[in-house]
């Protein structure tokens, strides 16, 4: 039997979390790079307020609900709490790898906390399965798909900088999406930098698209990401097109579009306070591939992108990536490309996917809905 292919984040998280804004280079979040420093006073205070690192000072929105500006708070705060030095009872257990650690140390500061507030809010099941090679995990919502649904599949591509953000990563951007929706939804543990290159994850994802495709109608498969997820989406996309293999139905990138330019543009330059910069962690991914060369890399190519599927964008007014996202809907609407855009005022990057994800945002809960009706809308809805 094929052994499961599983993505190990093993880059020391000392060797990428140089400072406050590298931790946009580990999570591309807007919120991080927002983060102070350690040993530095936070960059948010408890009104919202944020301090940016060229000294300007943001109020927060009053157009935001209080509930997405308590988020933005304990978002911000816990970015910097990521940054600190690890406790000093924190230990390496007997037989555990550095990597190893450094995901543990990932997995219960970062993503379990806020996983357990998503299941107690949210029934669903999770059932973890290898498709094709690769992990995923299943998540379905209790009771099982509506009816409308009962055909239907979602696959989903978690962000996380091309670098963590497997298993409970796609969890988080699983489990309410399944919920709301009433469809199930199959998040990928796809390979990932530093271990592994462009087109690795790509071929990842394909892998269990195929598999589906056995079993279901591309038209009722639709595959959508956050973040990196967002790029990934875009990419896996392209190359389907590329290849003359059958696109999904619909497709949703959220923070971020076709990876085809180190360009971050106006909202990255802001946020990072005068600083724009590339992830590093992504480009770790792709650095060797020229992102303008079409036939290497078809995500950047106008005749590829114009084949797209109808395609949900979603960002945020805090988003360092909303100007990237809505630079990819522009260009995705001007070749004739079915595409919607939705922003959120005062949200920062993928602040309904993410890890310090709060289900009691009224923000959050439009873009959940916002993305179930889209599929609904496009989505094929007979049986194979």
């Amino acid at each position: 039997m094929e052994t499961p292919r599983r993505n190990i984040d093993s880059v020391s998280k000392r060797s990428i979390l140089v400072n406050g804004a590298a931790i946009l280079a580990l999570l591309a979040a807007a919120a991080a790079a927002m983060a102070s420093a350690p040993g530095q006073p936070s960059a948010v205070d408890d009104a919202g307020n944020l301090r940016l690192p060229n000294g300007t000072v943001i109020p927060y929105s009053n157009l935001a609900s209080v509930q997405a500006r308590n988020n933005f708070v304990d978002q911000t705060r816990g970015y910097e709490r990521i940054l600190a030095p690890k406790p000093s009872d924190w230990q390496r257990r007997q037989g555990e790898t550095a990597p190893e650690e450094e995901r543990r140390w990932y997995d219960q500061t970062l993503y379990l906390p806020w996983l357990a507030k998503l299941r107690r809010q949210f029934a669903v099941s999770v059932e973890p399965k290898t498709i094709a090679g690769v992990q995923t995990d299943i998540v379905d919502p209790a009771g099982g798909a509506s009816d409308a649904n009962r055909h239907r599949v979602l696959i989903n591509l978690h962000g996380g900088g091309m670098v963590v953000g497997g298993r409970y990563g796609g969890q988080l951007e699983s489990i309410p999406i399944a919920s709301v929706g009433k469809i199930r939804v199959i998040t990928v543990d796809y390979r990932m930098a530093p271990e592994h290159k462009y087109p690795a994850a790509e071929q990842d994802v394909i892998a269990v698209y195929r598999d589906l495709l056995k079993t279901d109608r591309p038209e009722n498969i639709g595959i959508y990401g956050c973040s990196a997820g967002a790029e990934l989406t875009a990419s896996t996309i392209a190359t389907l097109i590329a290849t003359g293999e059958r696109k999904p139905g619909a497709i949703g990138m959220f923070g971020g579009g076709p990876a085809d330019s180190p360009n971050l543009g106006d909202s990255n330059y802001i946020f990072s306070g005068g600083k724009a910069r590339w992830s590093e962690a992504a480009d770790g991914y792709t650095g060797d591939v020229n992102l303008r060369d079409a036939t290497r890399y078809p995500a950047g190519s106008a005749d590829i992108q114009r084949r797209f599927p109808p395609s949900l964008l979603i960002s945020g007014t805090r988003d360092a990536a909303l100007s990237r996202t809505v630079f990819a809907h522009s260009r995705l609407v001007d070749l004739g490309v079915d595409a919607e855009l939705h922003v959120w005022e005062g949200a920062p990057h993928c602040s309904f996917a993410q890890p310090f994800v709060d289900p009691g945002v009224p923000e959050s809960q439009q873009a959940w809905k916002v993305i179930a009706r889209f599929f609904d809308r496009h989505l094929g809805r007979e049986k194979r």
